[in-house]
């Protein structure tokens, strides 16, 4: 799937980083974006059933 890199806000590299709130968000939502659908990506450690600090 491509990336529109125009869709994002300006700080989403802060937004997005893997902390356990973020991580908690991402899960409730099942790891996709609840506007389009779309599959959310998980970055560097954000492995399938950890929770990062």
């Amino acid at each position: 799937m491509p990336i529109y890199k125009k869709r994002y806000a300006n700080n989403w590299d802060e937004i997005a980083m893997p902390t356990a709130v973020n991580y908690a968000v991402k899960q409730a939502a099942r790891w996709q974006c609840q506007h389009c659908g779309q599959k959310y990506l998980r970055q560097e450690g954000e492995a399938k059933g950890t929770v990062p600090l």
